[in-house]
């Protein structure tokens, strides 16, 4: 298995009384541009919500029975107005892999929340520190706990 070689000699130029060679060299990094813009916007638009004031919701019907009375053009006017960004919005999330592969189990729903791992810090727990804060990366692969 072990074979015992000859082999040449094999010299180097020792340089060690030589001068050492030496180079100037510049280094510049490429100039930061900037730009004071001023912007003034001169149209405004009004917009509306789904929800309605406080004293509209709790006034009976004007014919005195229990449910309430619904302005229904101003209903249909609300409605035509963000029907386009609510179906745009509704095609967008369709068209989503967010939850692939996610099934929602709509009979158990679990009530309790379970342990998995406890992290252990032993020169925070010798000096009687609490976790104040929790952080992590976006792969979930670094955990960073703040103490105090």
């Amino acid at each position: 298995m072990f074979t015992d070689e000859v082999l040449e000699a094999v010299s180097v130029e020792s340089r060690w009384r030589r001068a050492p060679e030496l180079c100037d060299a510049v280094c510049q990094t490429a100039e930061v541009r900037r730009a004071d813009v001023c912007v003034q916007r001169r149209h405004s638009a009004g917009v509306s919500t789904q929800t309605e004031p406080p004293e509209c919701r709790e006034r009976p019907a004007v014919d005195g029975s229990a449910e309430p009375s619904i302005d229904s053009p101003r209903l249909l006017r609300f409605l035509r107005q963000v029907e386009p960004l609510v179906s745009k919005e509704l095609t967008q999330n369709s068209r989503s892999h967010a939850f692939d592969g996610f099934e929602v189990n709509w009979v158990d729903q679990p009530h309790t929340v379970s342990c998995l791992h406890t992290l252990h810090y032993p020169e925070a727990q010798k000096r009687h520190l609490h976790v104040t804060g929790v952080s992590w990366n976006v792969t979930g692969s670094v955990i960073a706990c703040a103490y105090g």
